[in-house]
């Protein structure tokens, strides 16, 4: 992944199954972990594989990622997940 700033505007849209589920513009953020942390807040009923399509629209790239949710167990309050390369 190119590298993330915390200056840069980034752009993001999640599909799952080529439906679009949600889209966030971010900024502030300077890491990919850092979106999905925030991911991980806002998808709180989703599981399964997910796209997320990241344009960074301060350096000018886009990205795309894919990650696979579980929902959390009745004990775990976060998200687990994978990354698929």
């Amino acid at each position: 992944m190119t590298r993330i700033e915390s200056k840069d505007i980034l752009y993001t849209t999640v599909s799952q199954r080529g439906n679009i589920i949600g889209k966030l513009t971010l900024s502030g953020i300077n890491s990919f972990s850092g979106i999905v942390h925030i991911l991980q807040h806002s998808l709180k009923n989703v599981s399964g594989l997910i796209t997320i399509q990241i344009r960074n629209r301060s350096q000018g790239w886009s990205e795309n990622r894919s990650l696979i949710l579980s929902t959390p167990s009745t004990h775990k309050s976060a998200l687990q997940l994978s990354l698929c390369l």
